[in-house]
């Protein structure tokens, strides 16, 4: 059987449709969700982690402050010697805390935001260290002048150090406030899209198998009547078209083609019937190649007939033809 557009070939496109519009989400939704995760390692990587370090740099930048505070404070030598050690550390845990946020500077306002932190550093330690130096005695004298020094002098620039790190900190809360935002509204566009991949593979799942399921069903039902009427009898009528060059328009086509043939033959025998019913014996088909199968037997049987009711005529008339002589000479007698 060779058809054109078999209806296995029409079922694998349908499937092949709806798997390529699948596969194709598919691509999509993983490129989205890759955008997705490379925006928040972003965030965490420029934002959330940089905010912890600064955070820290603040909290050991305060305790550097207290430190010192009791260092100028304190009048006993081992209290005055356990805080500077404490200073020390917090200031050099500050300064490595400082350098590593800079990695995290990554838009422009973070970048001049860190800078004024280091304009507003220059000279801070320098002076911290030198009202420390002062104020580590257990003289109530240089104590006392020590800490005014510290609140009149190391404190504004304490406070616009503070503010410089709080400002950056806003930015960066704020940066990634936003980049969470998108990330949110990215997740909801996905999770639209994927819900509207499904629905639009569905849609077409059903749409693209109730097509194919009409038309199969509709011209094999209109064959099926029509063999009904041929098998009852009628040889004339119309079979339905079909229009695609599938599996059905090939058993139609050989359905009319059996109605035609048939439909000869019958016309055929009825002819040659009539011939010998006519007294014509010497009548034969003009269309043997039809006569395939089955029909042989009947062609031979008709031509088996036709030769026997040939011979029996003509005995019969050779039998006429002696009784008309026996009776001339009869006559004759």
């Amino acid at each position: 059987m060779n058809v054109k557009d078999p209806i296995r070939k029409r079922l694998n496109k349908g499937f092949l449709v709806i798997s390529i519009v699948c596969c194709i989400g598919l691509v999509i939704s993983d490129i989205a969700l890759f955008a997705m995760s490379t925006s928040y390692n972003h965030a965490m990587a420029n934002y959330g982690f940089s905010q912890g370090e600064i955070g820290k740099a603040m909290t050991v930048f305060s305790e550097a402050r207290s430190s010192l505070r009791a260092v100028i404070g304190y009048n006993e030598t081992s209290q005055i010697a356990e805080e500077k050690k404490d200073y020390e550390a917090r200031k050099e845990s500050f300064q490595a805390y400082y350098a590593n946020i800079e990695q995290y500077m990554v838009t422009k306002a973070g970048k001049e935001s860190y800078a004024a932190i280091g304009k507003a550093l220059e000279g801070y330690w320098t002076k911290s260290d030198s009202i420390m130096s002062a104020g580590s005695t257990t003289d109530v004298g240089a104590s006392a002048k020590a800490q005014k020094a510290e609140y009149d002098e190391l404190s504004p620039m304490y406070d616009e150090v503070y503010a410089a790190f709080k400002n950056l900190m806003d930015i960066n809360v704020s940066k990634g406030t936003q980049l969470i935002n998108i990330l949110d509204v990215l997740r909801i566009v996905l999770t639209i899209f994927i819900i509207g991949i499904l629905a639009a593979s569905v849609i077409a799942s059903a749409k693209i198998g109730k097509r194919i399921a009409e038309s199969i069903e509709k011209p094999i039902a209109a064959l099926a009547d029509r063999i009904k009427t041929f098998a009852d009898g009628d040889l004339d009528s119309e079979f339905p078209e079909h229009q695609a060059e599938d599996e059905i328009a090939f058993m139609n086509d050989e359905a009319r083609q059996m109605a035609e043939n048939l439909s000869l033959i019958i016309n055929d025998i009825n002819k040659i019937m009539a011939s010998m019913a006519n007294g014509d014996f010497t009548v034969n088909t003009e269309i043997e190649d039809k006569y395939v199968g089955k029909f042989v037997e009947l062609l031979q049987s008709v031509r088996n007939m036709n030769r026997k009711m040939n011979a029996t005529l003509k005995g019969v008339e050779e039998s006429a033809g002696q009784v008309t002589a026996g009776s001339e000479n009869l006559a004759q007698s």
